[in-house]
């Protein structure tokens, strides 16, 4: 089980438990996951694949979390 799925677990298992938060903002599980899903789908859709690397270059913040789960699915 990779980090991506683990997740997508917790987040079947606990979808309103907080999974990020913030100075500004919290994120449940299911929100954390259904944000790292969508950004996933948008990778696909601009052609990257299983395989390729990504780089992610940016602040260690809540979109960066959500960037490297998304790269991991």
């Amino acid at each position: 089980m990779n980090l991506s799925e683990l997740l997508a677990y917790q987040s079947r298992k606990y979808p309103e438990k907080e999974g990020i938060v913030t100075l500004e903002e919290r994120l449940t599980y299911r929100e954390w996951n259904d944000k790292v899903n969508q950004f996933a789908r948008a990778l696909s859709r601009l052609g990257v694949q299983a395989g390729e690397k990504v780089i992610i270059h940016m602040p260690n913040t809540k979109e960066f979390v959500i960037s490297y789960f998304a790269v991991h699915r």
